[in-house]
């Protein structure tokens, strides 16, 4: 009778990370439909946000100038955004649409538990109004970047690509896939040669964005997002730095455990 095979264990997930990758953090509250407009609920969103303070900014985008009719008939224009709450010069800043609402942190990342605070007070604040049915999903998004000095091919991923005999290694690249981890489903992108701005005033740099989503229903039940997060949070972490980087690339962040 032979013997079992052992199961490889995983790496460590680190705590944090001394050289990011992130280019933002993102998470998004999905309505189906909303009773109210896009500007009635920027406007509850900025009152409570702002609370008397003279530094927040609420902006009207362009694509509040579209039609709610011409909106609703394009999938593109129906989610996008026509609000935009911040404080110049802080990290993180708020988008309001007619179907959905998200909280956005740009480089440097604030961390998980900072970020997570943001996220409960959009929660807490429509949630209290009584009018504001939850959302039907909400989604955790963490686009990355990987300069092409630092990952010239896929090796520094755990991806194995091929057309036949032929290996996918340095080749221009498109990828996107559903998978299902930890009890959730994840959407990921992979784009090679792909040329991205990590700041207002910096210039293009050429590398791999590698943009990792993970998202769960929530019933149109508000309570449920706090109850999701974390596990969210977890599950998109243990994806991300267990089944989807190399070790060898994950040591190049600098990780703290």
């Amino acid at each position: 009778m032979t013997g079992m095979a052992e199961i490889p264990s995983l790496p460590p997930i680190p705590r944090r990370l001394r050289r990011e990758p992130l280019i933002e953090a993102i998470w998004q509250a999905v309505f189906e439909k909303l009773p109210v407009p896009g500007d009635f609920l920027a406007g509850i969103l900025y009152a409570e946000l702002c609370q008397g303070r003279q530094d927040w900014q609420s902006q009207r985008l362009p694509t509040a100038d579209i039609p709610a009719a011409v909106a609703e008939q394009n999938p593109h224009l129906r989610y996008a955004a026509k609000y935009r709450i911040e404080v110049p010069g802080e990290p993180v800043l708020y988008q309001v649409g007619d179907r959905i609402v998200s909280v956005h942190c740009l480089r440097p990342y604030i961390g998980w538990s900072a970020f997570r605070e943001k996220i409960g007070r959009v929660q807490e604040a429509l949630a209290k109004t009584g009018s504001i049915p939850g959302p039907a999903r909400h989604i955790l998004r963490y686009p990355d970047f990987v300069p092409l000095k630092e990952m010239p091919d896929l090796s520094g991923l755990q991806v194995q690509l091929a057309i036949g005999q032929q290996v996918i290694r340095g080749e221009p690249l498109e990828l996107r896939v559903e998978l299902a981890y930890q009890g959730h489903v994840h959407t990921l992108r992979v784009v090679t040669q792909a040329r991205v701005r990590l700041g207002e005033g910096t210039d293009k740099q050429e590398g791999t964005v590698v943009d990792l989503e993970t998202r769960a229903d929530c019933s149109q039940d508000w309570s449920r997002i706090a109850e999701q997060l974390d596990g969210m949070h977890q599950a998109s972490k243990a994806l991300f730095f267990q089944q989807l980087f190399q070790p060898e690339m994950i040591a190049r962040w600098e990780p703290e455990y």
